[in-house]
């Protein structure tokens, strides 16, 4: 008997290695020819804990298998380093260097179909915007009212300090009503532009801005939702709670959704790194990419930049869903002109994702 458990655990270590490289493989494998790894990628730290526990029970028993749960956990160092923040007091500023706080923020329509049951949501949200005073804003979701039944942009102008401003709608409802992304700035804003993504209402946009006789260019992305309903969202919630709630149509109704979500960013990164690359000044990314650390987005998206909170962040900066199913999935990234000094989230109650600000030092 005890052999047969002991091989049982053999099996269950290679099995468990196995997914973990897979999902280290994930940023390296476009999702237009694989996904699965990119589902791999969303519960890569559940697959890592399981591997450091075994690897831990066969260091106990001494045994050379423990050798390969540390050889594939160390082969993904990488995502490890992407995904947490280890500085809880942040960098110390360089030569009194001039500074940009750039906060980046989906704001759910400023609970526009008032979600969280509150009706003084969109007046809290302003609020603690003005509070933290961000130079740089770059909303996701956000919503434009011609008719100012809900006012937004009113209110904004009136009560923030950054008062240059440019709206990309990526949808209009009936002349009216405009969803989309914007950036906010307290510098002059000298150029701008919109960025459309084919069969999508998710959308991007960039901006130049004066700041210290330098332009700086700013990329505000939205990539694809996953476009998961409310009952999709239930779903999840009730087996995170009860796993014998599974039901296999909703679990392949939710894995198409994601597919074809993933398929959708990996080509919209594909255009962001085109477009970004061209820039011919120094660049921040900001937005909403809906991927983790661990994909291929990400890597795509980031590529010679530097992520925000990986660098001055501390913790998992989880700043999208709740318990069990919750992931880092909004982003501030800086190229070599810039040096982050402190990075960190704000608070949960204001929308369904988690603002992140970031004060990010311009270098000589």
């Amino acid at each position: 008997m005890k052999k047969f458990v002991q091989n049982v655990l053999v099996f269950v270590t290679a099995v468990s290695a196995f997914f973990l490289l897979v999902a280290n493989l994930a940023c390296w494998v476009n999702p237009k020819w694989v996904v699965f790894p990119q589902f791999l990628g969303i519960i890569y730290f559940y697959i890592l804990l399981l591997n450091f526990i075994l690897f831990i029970f066969w260091v106990a028993k001494k045994q050379w298998i423990a050798l390969l749960p540390l050889i594939i956990i160390l082969s993904g160092f990488y995502h490890i380093d992407n995904s947490v923040g280890a500085r809880w007091f942040g960098k110390e500023q360089i030569n009194s260097n001039p500074t940009l706080k750039v906060m980046t923020f989906n704001v759910r329509l400023f609970d526009l179909y008032n979600w969280t049951h509150n009706k003084n949501t969109r007046n809290k949200l302003i609020n603690y915007l003005v509070e933290e005073d961000p130079d740089i804003i770059c909303f996701q979701e956000y919503y434009h009212d011609l008719t100012n039944d809900f006012e937004t942009t009113t209110l904004l102008e009136k009560k923030l300090s950054a008062r240059y401003y440019k709206i990309a709608p990526g949808y209009i409802q009936k002349n009216l009503f405009w969803y989309g992304v914007a950036i906010y700035s307290k510098y002059p804003i000298v150029n701008s532009g919109s960025i459309d993504f084919k069969n999508s209402k998710n959308n991007a946009q960039w901006v130049d801005i004066r700041f210290h006789n330098k332009t700086i260019r700013i990329f505000n992305l939205h990539l694809e939702s996953n476009r998961l309903g409310a009952d999709d969202y239930a779903f999840l919630r009730q087996i995170n709670e009860d796993p014998t709630l599974l039901e296999a149509q909703k679990v392949k109704t939710i894995f198409q959704r994601f597919t074809l979500a993933y398929k959708r960013r990996a080509r919209q990164a594909d255009l962001i790194a085109e477009k970004v690359s061209n820039s011919p000044y120094p660049t921040i990314i900001c937005g909403d990419i809906n991927d983790t650390p661990v994909s291929f987005v990400y890597r795509k998206v980031k590529s010679g930049f530097s992520d925000a909170f990986s660098k001055t962040g501390f913790g998992f900066g989880t700043t999208f869903g709740s318990a069990l199913l919750s992931a880092r999935i909004d982003y501030i990234f800086y190229d070599n002109h810039f040096n982050s000094l402190v990075t960190r989230t704000g608070p949960a109650s204001l929308s369904d994702h988690r603002p992140v600000w970031s004060i990010l030092e311009i270098l000589p």
